[in-house]
């Protein structure tokens, strides 16, 4: 009766570690990005210099240009990011442009899109 009990905790302990290593590479497969971190920089370079308007101007090209046309971005993130702009005090597309880049590049990201 133990061997039955120690062989079945084997196999769930197994089952449970395949599960596991599915979920890392599900995980790391879609969080390579399309894109660099110098085409991230450059677009919010450029978005900084010929940007036209306010903050929620700039906020709803960021929609445009990163969801929608060239899908860097996931929807689910940017609204994550959009809702944690609005938030936290200060300028809301310089914050929202922050957390875009720790997205995919963590805290190199963040400081060079930032």
């Amino acid at each position: 009766m133990t061997i039955i009990r120690l062989g079945i905790a084997l196999a769930s302990a197994i089952q449970i570690r395949q599960l596991r290593h599915q979920e890392v590479q599900l995980m790391t497969q879609e969080s390579k990005p399309s894109y660099t971190l110098s085409q991230l920089m450059m677009y919010f370079l450029k978005l900084g210099t010929l940007g036209f308007g306010g903050p929620v101007a700039l906020v709803g090209f960021m929609h445009r240009d990163l969801v929608e046309q060239r899908m860097w971005i996931g929807e689910s993130d940017y609204k994550e990011g959009l809702a944690l702009a609005q938030i936290a005090p200060g300028p809301l597309a310089a914050q929202l442009a922050i957390y875009l880049g720790f997205v995919h590049f963590r805290i190199l990201g963040a400081t060079v899109v930032g």
